[in-house]
């Protein structure tokens, strides 16, 4: 048994630059009010910060002969992107109770988890074994984007703005449970002896305070055929991501952004030259997948990419 405890004091100062709202016109005839903005770029920037306290507890029991059982107990912080944390807005006008802008947050907060983890493993074999593995996650602080009010004190008065950004969520929980297998096929003739594979699978659910999809999750399911027998090794790789909800609010504003289930196949292989070189060659998304995004609607497609498949060749060296 292993645990611990980390204390994580952190200071953010967002900086950049932009433009200044320094007042507002207004009203006009039609009674919508115009930002005042500054004539030159200027620097912006806000500072914040946290602290936690942060233990973990890490238990590895041996039931049987090659059956073993994990315990896992911690808490942990993500923080925001630097994108995310920008100060900078984009303001705009209208009606004094519909006046919106859109930027970054400087003022959020970290991801904060509470996690627990449970698996069961079997190592039945030389290189192979199976593995089934719950976990849960109370999450606090769950970033997305979303709507926050903020008040400006300027010279015609205060006015406040409905900025769409990111902001952080009510409590989070997410639940998941994983199975995977690895074997080798050492017990054959050579060369065949040399190969094996690797499969698992994620099934993963959450719910949250106010009962809303949370989103970047979704199962998967992986599936990968290798091939190692001294210098050489190759592998052939299936991935699939279950459909999942990408951001609650896309650029404008709007529905919620899905991405559609997608799978990809993946190719590499290497050659050992000697102790310090080896020659690589390495295939993405052979098959030439797509990725699509749609709106809540399954007919509301919101884009389409094609990345193509994409090839490499090259040496590693190490000395």
């Amino acid at each position: 048994m292993v645990a611990g405890v980390r204390y994580v004091e952190t200071t953010t100062k967002s900086s950049g630059f932009g433009n200044e709202l320094e007042d507002m016109n207004g009203p006009d005839g039609t009674g919508n009010y115009s930002p005042v903005m500054s004539d030159d770029i200027v620097p912006l920037s806000v500072t914040s910060d946290y602290d936690h306290f942060l233990p973990s507890i890490n238990a590895n029991i041996k039931v049987v002969e090659d059956v073993f059982i994990r315990a896992a107990y911690s808490e942990s912080i993500t923080r925001a992107t630097l994108t995310e944390l920008s100060p900078a807005l984009s303001y705009g006008g209208g009606k004094i109770d519909g006046l919106n802008a859109s930027g970054g947050n400087p003022y959020l907060k970290p991801y904060e988890s509470t996690n627990f983890d449970l698996s069961v493993e079997w190592y039945f074999d030389e290189a192979s074994y199976a593995s089934a593995a719950y976990y849960t996650k109370d999450v606090d602080n769950f970033i997305d984007q979303g709507q926050r009010q903020e008040t400006f004190n300027l010279p015609s008065g205060d006015f406040e703005y409905n900025i769409s950004s990111p902001v952080n969520l009510n409590s989070t929980t997410i639940d998941g449970f994983e199975i995977a297998f690895q074997h080798t096929l050492n017990y054959l003739p050579a060369p065949f002896n040399g190969f094996g594979f690797m499969a698992n699978m994620t099934f993963v659910e959450s719910s949250s305070d106010d009962d809303v999809e949370i989103p970047g999750l979704g199962d998967s399911q992986n599936l990968v055929v290798f091939y190692e027998q001294e210098n050489f090794q190759f592998r052939v790789a299936y991935n699939n991501r279950d459909e999942f909800l990408q951001t609650m609010e896309n650029w404008a504003g709007g529905d919620p952004i899905y991405v559609e289930d997608y799978s990809q196949v993946d190719v590499s292989g290497s050659y050992d030259i000697n102790d310090n070189f080896t020659i690589f060659v390495e295939g993405i998304n052979v098959t030439n997948e797509v990725t699509k995004k749609r709106g809540t609607l399954s007919n509301h497609m919101i884009s389409i990419a094609e990345t193509g498949a994409r090839y490499s060749v090259g040496v590693r060296a190490s000395f």
